[in-house]
């Protein structure tokens, strides 16, 4: 018997470090059981010893819509790929990690789940989804999978330990860690009454450490509103001072609303717990009806949720079954060599009325109505690899935005104008109204005047009766942006994954197309190669 038909390989894709938690986790216990094991990510795995591998286990998160972390990219396209081998007579588990308020929750693991099948692979349990509470449901997965791949592998001397203490080793202290920076400058780029107003907000960096490229993202770790808590404890007729938590973390339960869970947004499997609790048949029905679940949690947050469908509970059982609450991602909306120790960011302030009260965005409302001019908000820089600009400055950059999408192409034309760049750069931009919502205008100008920015082509839908989008403008100027493709442009697309990267996508498509007297086929085959390039690249939200 080979080493390779007795080890358990636990292969891990993890972006910020969750998911190898879990694959350290599974490692340990498996060497407490006394079996062979070996734990690798997979951007340092060996995918020519993929075809000996007869034990396997998968964990990984999901990116944005339904992709791979940048750590498994590479593995995820081998394995998709022809060069993947049989994976006969290997069995396999897959844990995916990941955000059901994302469309495509937990795909990556999913995908990787399927196409292991297809190789031939012996899956030995369906593939579990967790999402961002992922702590115990990840922790029972791998005592159950670890159990069943111990079964039938063979075991060295087991642990002396007679219990083995199942606890994920995450970093806690990344938001404490977080560099507390100061608000140097904030301002309306379209004013309160424009449909969607949108701020710029400066952040000084000044002796930070932080180093941030053009396309990387910044988090800032938000407070919910004490507002909202407040009245979110008189509905539920709770104490605000009683103790939560256990240990170190026990907190009052009006710091832990504030601070720890998410209240602004619910997700289906939100609902799902609540209803476990509740016993609410309004809340059964809801569950049942797959349109109406879509409309409600769009609009809902978690005091409607407890104002719509009541029920008797529990503190700790109520807390159970919200999300954690997590920090929002921006695009870096400037790089200025001038101002290396700032960074702009292009936020939309969330702000609506449902069921007769204002509902806000968590951390739009934090940043706009919370933070004045010197106060302090705990940021950090998460570094974006799939949306970079080209080495070489002399390729022309073809750049696709809508809304605050704008904001990484800003940090671009600063570096490219910093850089003194002789590439073309090319930007198309679409939002609802041209007297308000032209964000940046006057610096964009000057860009156009300098000579930088070579050409810039606007959609505002609400300016005329016959609405005029991006994706109409891209497809007018098609035979032109063909002739830029040709001559090696890259393409950038940035702006919300719902409302404008499909139809751009398949007006892209549709100018290499009928441009290049393609088939849909060639099409698709040409389309996946700019990806493969990396010529193609995309930054949806």
């Amino acid at each position: 018997m080979s080493k390779s038909q007795y080890t358990l390989n636990i292969i891990y894709g993890s972006r910020t470090g969750n998911s190898k938690a879990v694959a350290v986790l599974a490692k340990e216990f498996a060497k407490h059981l006394g079996l062979e094991c070996d734990c690798k990510s997979m951007d340092k795995f060996d995918f020519n010893s993929f075809k000996d591998l007869k034990n396997l286990i998968i964990i990984v998160s999901t990116h944005g819509e339904g992709e791979p972390p940048v750590p498994a990219e590479d593995f995820h396209a081998f394995i998709h790929s022809l060069a993947a081998p049989n994976m006969q007579g290997t069995k396999y588990a897959v844990l995916g990690l990941g955000d059901s308020s994302y469309r495509y929750f937990a795909q990556t693991g999913a995908d990787f789940d399927l196409q292991l099948e297809k190789l031939g692979a012996n899956r030995i349990q369906p593939v579990e989804k967790c999402d961002i509470d992922f702590e115990e449901k990840s922790k029972n997965w791998v005592k159950q999978t670890v159990d069943k791949f111990a079964e039938t592998l063979p075991k060295k001397k087991k642990s002396e330990k007679k219990k083995f203490v199942f606890q994920l080793k995450l970093d806690d202290n990344l938001h404490y860690n977080a560099y507390k920076a100061t608000v140097i400058h904030k301002e309306l780029l379209n004013g309160e009454n424009a449909s969607h107003p949108t701020m710029n907000i400066s952040f000084s960096l000044v002796n930070s450490g932080i180093d941030f490229h053009p396309g990387d993202l910044v988090g800032i770790y938000a407070s919910n509103s004490r507002l909202l808590v407040d009245k979110l404890l008189k509905k539920m007729g709770f104490d605000p001072t009683l103790l939560v938590g256990s240990g170190e973390n026990k907190k009052m339960l009006k710091v832990a609303l504030i601070h720890d869970y998410e209240l602004t947004l619910i997700t289906p499997v939100v609902l799902e717990k609540y209803a476990g609790l509740v016993k609410n048949e309004k809340l059964k029905n809801l569950l049942k009806d797959q349109v109406k679940l879509v409309e409600y949690v769009k609009n809902s947050d978690v005091l409607d949720m407890v104002i719509d469908f009541h029920g008797d509970f529990k503190v700790d059982d109520f807390l159970k079954t919200l999300r954690k609450l997590t920090p929002r991602l921006y695009s870096a909306a400037s790089y200025r060599p001038e101002r290396q120790d700032q960074v702009d960011l292009t936020i939309r302030i969330l702000n609506y009325e449902y069921n007769n009260r204002e509902h806000s965005g968590v951390c739009s409302s934090y940043v706009w109505k919370r933070l004045e001019i010197g106060d302090t908000a705990p940021l950090f820089v998460e570094v974006n690899s799939r949306f970079r600009l080209p080495e070489d400055k002399k390729v022309p950059v073809i750049m696709v935005a809508t809304g605050t999408g704008i904001a990484p192409f800003r940090s671009f034309l600063q570096y490219r104008n910093m850089q003194n760049a002789e590439g073309c750069n090319w930007l198309f931009f679409g939002e609802r109204n041209s007297s308000t919502d032209f964000f940046y205008k006057d610096e964009l100008m000057q860009y156009q005047k300098k000579g930088l920015l070579t050409k810039i082509d606007t959609a505002f839908s609400r300016d005329s009766e016959n609405k005029h989008y991006i994706y109409h403008r891209l497809l007018e100027k098609g035979e032109e942006i063909y002739h830029w493709i040709q001559e090696g442009a890259n393409i950038y697309i940035c702006g919300n994954k719902r409302t404008m990267a499909g139809d751009v996508r398949n007006a892209l498509s549709e100018i290499i197309r009928i441009n290049g007297n393609l088939t849909k086929e060639q099409t698709s085959v040409f389309v996946k190669q700019l990806r493969t390039e990396k010529r193609l690249q995309e930054d949806v939200y």
